[in-house]
């Protein structure tokens, strides 16, 4: 697939979400509900991560369906692949927590091994963020188990008219298995939580931050993925007189923003909110299968190089913008200074960004390209003595 541009700078509006979330709102704001629909926004803006989860979805299924179905895909060079692009730089800002000496983790092995969302003790320490990383790398593992479920139903459709319905219907099994999988660990494990750190600790906690809740996201983005897949032509053709995406683009917007305003109605991270995030996560599906099409304003507006670029590093940015030491620092520019919200969010914004482009290009990018040309040049050799074998 070609690379839509679009879709890297939505990674930035969705990290924009999240940092303004931790930084727009004062706390006394943050009371539900709020009648203001900015404040609406601020206050739910961590379903920014529900964006991020349904473009995984999205681009992981695009990149590895038709090599699962040409039976081509191989494991090996799928995880290696996951490993260049999120560990990395994982472990380098870890390694900076602990090195400043804000490292807070009780048990550093969950933080080692990305797990930490599994644990409601756990959950925000070390990066703060990084429980994301724990759905990611969840998925990951999942990811081509369900290209293959889907597969397998697709090819063994009575007619092609019942394809769709047995592949929505393969995708509501994964989604409901798993969050019953979660529900019955949580009544397991739940009663020994005092001395497990929380262990998949209460029904609130697994649906909102762990892969068996947020399963549906991902798969929201894997839905869409199989429609672009379907028919991509209706989307990428740049000569198609067809505006079609700009419609599809402001009914999603308005999808999200109607779960953010509903989210406020209801407690924070609770049962009742669960159903809204996977609203969200639908919207956000719908919004990138819209950025796809090639004539959409919307599209064309967000291929801004400089958007492209603040999309590239807005993974760095999401690790770094919330660390302790930058709540120090927001803390001392909003009370010591007495500098107003407008104040506060440029210099906290800057100061992120500034950090992320250092890490991104220093860290991310090269140690990506150093793994993936390891790897291949590793490959090639076994390829290479292989041969050597056979013609022997």
């Amino acid at each position: 697939m070609k690379h839509i541009n679009a879709l890297t700078s939505l990674r930035a509006f969705a990290a924009l979400l999240v940092f303004l979330f931790h930084y727009a709102l004062p706390a006394a704001l943050r009371e539900r509900p709020v009648d203001n629909i900015f404040h609406n926004i601020f206050n739910e803006g961590h379903l920014g991560v529900e964006i991020f989860f349904a473009l995984s979805g999205f681009l992981l299924t695009v990149r590895y369906l038709e090599d699962v179905e040409g039976r081509r895909l191989r494991l090996t060079d799928y995880f290696v692949r996951r490993v260049a692009r999120i560990l990395p730089l994982y472990f380098t800002v870890l390694l900076l927590v602990f090195l400043i000496g804000i490292y807070d983790a009780p048990a550093p092995l969950a933080n080692l091994t990305l797990t930490q969302a599994f644990f409601i003790d756990l959950n925000f320490t070390g990066i703060s963020t990084a429980w994301s990383l724990t759905n990611e790398e969840a998925f990951y593992a999942l990811l081509p188990l369900i290209l293959l479920s889907i597969v397998w139903t697709r090819r063994r459709a009575p007619h092609p008219r019942w394809r769709l319905v047995l592949t929505v219907a393969c995708l509501l099994v994964w989604g409901v298995a798993v969050l019953a999988l979660g529900v019955v660990l949580v009544a397991w494990l739940s009663p020994h939580q005092a001395v497990t750190f929380g262990l998949m600790g209460s029904q609130e906690h697994m649906v909102n931050f762990t892969i068996f809740g947020n399963l549906f996201c991902f798969l929201a983005g894997i839905a869409t993925a199989l429609v672009f897949k379907h028919n991509p032509l209706a989307f990428t053709d740049a000569h198609s007189a067809s505006w079609r995406g700009l419609p599809l683009s402001l009914a999603s917007i308005g999808i999200m923003l109607w779960s953010m305003v509903q989210l406020n109605a209801v407690p924070f991270e609770s049962l009742p909110a669960y159903p809204y995030a996977i609203t969200t996560a639908a919207g956000a599906a719908l919004l990138i299968l819209s950025l796809t099409a090639a004539r959409n304003p919307l599209a064309r507006l967000m291929e801004w190089s400089p958007l492209v670029y603040l999309g590239k590093v807005s993974y760095a940015f999401y690790l770094v913008h919330f660390l302790p030491i930058m709540i120090v620092v927001y803390g001392t520019v909003r009370d010591t200074m007495q500098a107003g919200t407008g104040v506060t969010l440029l210099v906290m914004g800057g100061l992120g960004l500034i950090i992320s482009m250092a890490l991104y290009e220093l860290v991310e990018r090269p140690a990506q390209a150093l793994i993936l040309r390891i790897y291949a040049e590793r490959t090639a050799k076994r390829r290479v003595r292989e041969t050597t074998v056979v013609k022997v």
